[in-house]
């Protein structure tokens, strides 16, 4: 019963308690078994520790994409300066290699 639950929980069926707690009640009806309500109690209680960590890791994994983001346009950016950079050097060394060999 519960690798069925844990499995369309990792598929992302099951984001709240609501639902969690709806589709366990229901697979153990449909096996025929009935929770004792301790038991009951304890997966809702872990079901819920799940449920906090796992929004905790959605927005720690939201924030790092946004990290990711703004450091690849940075990359960027950083990058097109790079290539003026070298553009303007090249273009310096090519002018001082002509007033060498042409010197007026």
């Amino acid at each position: 019963m519960l690798t069925r639950f844990f499995e369309g929980f990792s598929r992302g069926f099951f984001l709240d308690r609501t639902g969690c707690c709806a589709y366990i009640t229901r697979l153990n009806r449909a096996a025929g078994n009935t929770m004792s309500e301790p038991l009951l109690a304890q997966v809702e209680a872990k079901l819920d520790e799940l449920l906090l960590r796992y929004h905790q890791l959605l927005n720690e994994n939201q924030n790092l994409r946004q990290r990711e983001n703004a450091w690849l346009s940075e990359r960027d950016l950083l990058l097109e300066k790079q290539q003026l950079a070298r553009s303007r050097i090249e273009s310096l060394i090519a002018r001082l290699q002509q007033h060498e060999i042409d010197p007026e």
